[in-house]
């Protein structure tokens, strides 16, 4: 919790232009933001209850795609 502190993740979903996490977008600037990486970001997200799993494993298949790696 140390690199993302609750009210840090709080305040910077709240002045995402679309607050509902939706995109690897959404999840790629809350990182850039807090200086962590997507994966952590990513995971943090769910593990405070920010996504649920589901949304987590749509999301990183997401990225995957935009990376080329889904197989």
């Amino acid at each position: 919790m140390l690199l993302m502190p609750s009210e840090l993740v709080n305040r910077l979903i709240a002045d995402l232009s679309s607050p509902d996490l939706g995109g690897v977008g959404d999840i790629e600037d809350l990182a850039r933001r807090m200086g962590t990486g997507f994966l952590a970001t990513l995971e943090h997200l769910t593990n405070i209850g920010k996504l649920n799993d589901g949304e987590r494993e749509r999301v990183k298949a997401e990225a995957w795609r935009r990376l080329g790696l889904d197989a």
